[in-house]
């Protein structure tokens, strides 16, 4: 014992590689690029009544005007495979042609409940997460206004840390706020196809693209 202080106390560097040895090292972040391989194989049409043409191709999803919704979803996002609480999204999206909400997701919050971020609804403006205590985004208070415009890449970023939601677009902050003691819900109808990940448009076409999750 008495050799291995004398060694310490004329080597302190030794010290601190001891201690950096054996602290624990933070768990390494998974990331999921959803619209690669093998993943991108698990997206499929959701199906809705009068939905236009829909495709993944080489990594970018395209979503054409339907009458009047266009849906694709990926049905295996779900626990334990993928998480449902505790992660961050980040994608690229372009209204093609329209004026109403495109590139527009539904992903799930809490591991239990499900939220649609709209871009564009409501004339092609609105910003906002439907739905909250039975609120549309229109009518709650994430409710934002961004004008949108055809043929331009917006960089959206969704952050979810248990009640916690944030959404970013081109990094600025639109929506900042906190589930706790409020019911998340989807507007009832079509949207509902979109569980538990899917792209929604809205009398509108649109290209999503760069799909990732980190948890």
């Amino acid at each position: 014992m008495g050799t291995i202080m004398r060694l310490f106390r004329f080597c302190p560097f030794l010290i601190l590689l001891v201690l950096l040895t054996h602290c624990d090292k933070p768990a390494a972040k998974r990331q999921w690029r959803l619209f690669d391989a093998p993943h991108a194989a698990a997206w499929k049409s959701a199906g809705v009544v009068g939905e236009g043409k829909s495709a993944l191709v080489d990594g970018e999803l395209t979503l054409s005007t339907g009458e009047p919704m266009t849906c694709m979803r990926m049905e295996a996002f779900q626990a334990p495979a993928f998480p449902t609480q505790r992660y961050r999204i980040e994608f690229e999206t372009m209204r093609t042609e329209g004026a109403d909400f495109f590139g527009s997701l539904t992903f799930p919050v809490r591991g239990r409940d499900h939220l649609t971020l709209i871009l564009g609804g409501w004339g092609g403006s609105l910003v906002g997460l439907s739905s909250i205590d039975g609120e549309d985004a229109s009518n709650n208070s994430t409710r934002g206004n961004l004008d949108f415009v055809n043929g331009r890449w917006y960089r959206v970023k969704i952050e979810l840390r248990d009640e916690e939601v944030q959404v970013w677009i081109d990094g600025r902050l639109y929506v900042n706020t906190n589930l706790r003691g409020r019911e998340a819900s989807l507007r009832p109808g079509d949207i509902e196809s979109c569980r538990p990940l899917g792209f929604a448009t809205y009398l509108s076409a649109c290209r999503v693209r760069g799909l990732v999750v980190e948890d």
